[in-house]
Formats: C-alpha cells, structure tokens, sequence
C-alpha cells in the first residue's frame, strides 16, 4: 500500500484546504481601504487580515457541510483500508487445518459440495490479469500475494478433492450395500400367510419414505461424481459409480 494511510489522510487534508483557501483567502476588493488606513495612521500591511478576506465566508456555510467534506475523507481512507485488509485476510489459508474441516464435514456430501463451490468461488475472485488499484493517491499492489495466494488455493483445493473422492466413494459403497439388504428383504418376502402379508403392508409406507430419501442421496452421488470428473480428479478401477 502506497504511501501509508497516515501519509494519504494529510495529502487529501491538505488537498481540502488548498481548495478552500482559493475562495477564502482571496483579497477584498475595498475602494475605501487606502483612505481608512491613512485616517487612522496605519500602513497597508497592518490592515486586519481577518476583514482582508473571505475567510469569514467558512462560518457562514450551511450547517454540516464541512464536516461532510472531512467524513467524506475519512470514508474514503476506510474504503482503502477496507480493500487492504481483504488481501490480509487471505492468512487464514494458511492458518487453518484442514482435519478440523474433515472432522466437521463429516459423511455429508452436501457440505462437501458447497465446500467446493466455495473455493472455487473464492479462487475465481483472486485469480485475474491485474494486480494493483488504485483509490486516488493510494495505489494497492498485490502482485505477490496473488501469487501466493492462487499456489495456496490450488493446494487447499486438491487436498480437499482428494479427501472428498475418499469420503464419496465410502459413502457410495456403503449405500450399494444398503440398497441391497432392501432389496433382497423385499425380494424374500413370503406371502403364504395372512399375517405375513400384512406385515409387508404395514411396511410399505416406511419402504417409500426410504425411497425419497435414497433418490436425494443418489442425486447427491451423482453430483459429488461430476464435481470429480470437472476438477479430473483420477478415480481407480473399482470406483463405484452412482449409475451402478
């Protein structure tokens, strides 16, 4: 950041007061200044130089607007600041363990998914030609932390696939092996007695509410496969794929 914020708040400051002094210190044009001076024994120089000008004009200005210019500085410094602080905020990239996101994602593909979606998101947003900013005087060059940046979100980025490709392909397997014990109950039902078919009745109900609930989690399947296959992530021969 360049210059420091200190150093940018007395540029625009003295900016102001360059601005105000052009209206406030212009001399007044008074026909009756060289007479008033000689009448009462006075040089030119020793004219008061409050009522030599328009400085008086300042206390005059609508209530506020003063105050409004330097509130508008200031704004403008915490916009800068603001803008700075989000490249900073990037340390947490490296702060964080990723085993403590494993444990709190869990099993739950979903939050895999937007998990993706997030660092995918987040890698678009630093990732791009230019690499400064500038706010007026202030110029933000954030060339090398960038750089830093995108090797560190490529890095997070694969380790995260690489752990959700483990963590999909249990799930997967292990909701084969579910589908299966449903179906083969289903398969060996015996209807030779009144009181086993009404067992199997009984059981409907709760055998479709199971099915909604399996289509999602398929669904869900199905999107954590593309997400692998966008991001080319390499999956072994006994992958499980959601359509077998």
């Amino acid at each position: 950041l360049e210059p420091p914020l200190h150093a940018g708040r007395q540029h625009w400051l003295r900016s102001l007061h360059t601005v105000m002094s052009w209206i406030a210190d212009l001399p007044r044009l008074r026909s009756s200044r060289f007479d008033q001076a000689v009448s009462v024994g006075q040089n030119l120089e020793t004219v008061n130089p409050s009522s030599a000008t328009y400085r008086n004009l300042l206390t005059r200005l609508r209530p506020g607007m003063l105050l409004q210019a330097y509130q508008d500085v200031e704004k403008k410094l915490m916009a800068v600041e603001q803008y700075f602080t989000t490249w900073m905020r990037y340390q947490a990239l490296w702060d964080m363990e990723l085993d403590q996101i494993y444990q709190l994602l869990g099993n739950d593909i979903a939050n895999w998914l937007a998990l993706l979606r997030d660092i995918s998101k987040s890698r678009h947003v630093v990732d791009g030609t230019v690499n400064t900013k500038t706010f007026g005087v202030f110029r933000v060059n954030y060339q090398e932390i960038q750089k830093q940046v995108n090797l560190k979100y490529d890095n997070t980025n694969k380790c995260v696939l690489i752990q959700f490709r483990n963590t999909l392909g249990k799930e997967m397997v292990a909701f084969h092996r579910t589908i299966l014990s449903e179906r083969q109950q289903i398969e060996n039902s015996n209807f030779d007695t009144l009181e086993s078919a009404v067992v199997f009745l009984v059981k409907q109900p709760i055998i479709k509410k199971r099915m909604g609930h399996f289509n999602r989690l398929l669904a869900t399947f199905v999107d954590g496969e593309k997400a692998l296959t966008k991001e080319r992530v390499k999956l072994d021969g006994q992958w499980l794929t959601a359509e077998t």
